[in-house]
């Protein structure tokens, strides 16, 4: 009983912009992921019409795929037609995914993507000088989560964000 108490006294603690994030990533997740990247049709839906999408929604990650399951199952070149753009080092570390079907593996890849996507927010925001306010690192994430080139990471399942938080990482 005491040690549940503490739990929550030490959540209770918890700076205020722990607070915000959480609540901003609930919304975030029930009211704009769920409803745009996850619905039932597998359609990117979204007011108005201001990114070309393709249906269903994954498709680079989807290509992917073919391309590692072509090698690995059927033992051809990922490179034997020369359209693949993506490096053999991408192949091997999606490889796993081949385990689950479409569209588990798309949902993986936009939970990797945000994920990761955080991560990288969080590395830049070490950077700030100290004595700085971090609030400016925190609204460019805030933006960013919303533009263009993000949702569109998103809606193809491209690996782009992944790769360069792995960079800023190294």
């Amino acid at each position: 009983r005491s040690s549940i108490r503490r739990m929550v006294q030490r959540m209770l603690d918890l700076p205020v912009s722990v607070w915000v994030l959480a609540g901003f990533a609930i919304v975030y997740l029930a009211y704009f992921l769920s409803p745009v990247f996850y619905n039932a049709e597998r359609v990117m839906w979204y007011f108005n019409r201001y990114i070309p999408n393709q249906n269903p929604i994954g498709v680079d990650i989807q290509s992917v795929m073919y391309y590692i399951e072509n090698w690995l199952v059927l033992g051809q070149s990922p490179y034997a037609d020369g359209f693949i753009a993506y490096p053999p080092l991408s192949l091997i570390l999606f490889s796993p995914l081949l385990i689950i079907e479409y569209p588990a593996y798309y949902f993986v890849m936009t939970m990797l993507t945000l994920l990761f996507h955080a991560g990288s927010a969080m590395v830049v925001s070490l950077f700030v000088k100290q004595g700085q306010n971090a609030s400016l690192s925190l609204l460019i994430f805030g933006l960013s989560i919303f533009s263009y080139g993000f949702q569109f990471e998103l809606e193809r399942g491209q690996s782009n964000i992944i790769a360069f938080s792995l960079c800023l990482l190294a």
